[in-house]
């Protein structure tokens, strides 16, 4: 899968004409070969799934391969509606035992701001956090 703008983007570098090349996405467009909406979930989801990446950092990577900042906005909306961010969160902390991220302040930092750094709000870290302390007191 590949979106619109990267290979506009690719085959530009290469030397192509512009009008040619927007003929060609328009051609793939009408085939139903070029599609930004699915290539976007299918790149979020994988993001995710592999790297636990939050709402911001998400935008920031899609909109390397997608032009349009509604349609981003429409894909991270999508995506975190189908996956729970507290779930995604989780996989982050259960790397640790509960007690350890209450109880030692340099792991609990350690955690915040490697959530901070894959896009996490700061809320949800917070949030997620606490509840994951709670399950286990």
């Amino acid at each position: 899968m590949r979106s619109e703008k990267e290979i506009y983007n690719k085959l530009t570098q290469k030397g192509y004409p512009s009008g040619p090349v927007k003929s060609v996405i328009s051609k793939f467009k009408k085939k139903g070969w070029l599609n930004d909406h699915e290539f976007g979930l299918a790149f979020s989801k994988d993001q995710i799934n592999r790297n636990s990446l939050g709402p911001i950092s998400l935008k920031y990577k899609l909109k390397k391969y997608i032009g349009s900042d509604e349609l981003i906005r429409v894909i991270v909306k999508s995506v975190y509606a189908d996956i729970k961010i507290s779930g995604i969160i989780y996989n982050v902390l259960k790397r640790f035992e509960p007690s350890k991220i209450k109880n030692d302040n340099n792991i609990r930092e350690k955690l915040i701001n490697k959530l901070k750094r894959k896009g996490h709000y700061w809320q949800d870290i917070d949030e997620s956090i606490n509840n994951f302390i709670k399950v286990v007191e």
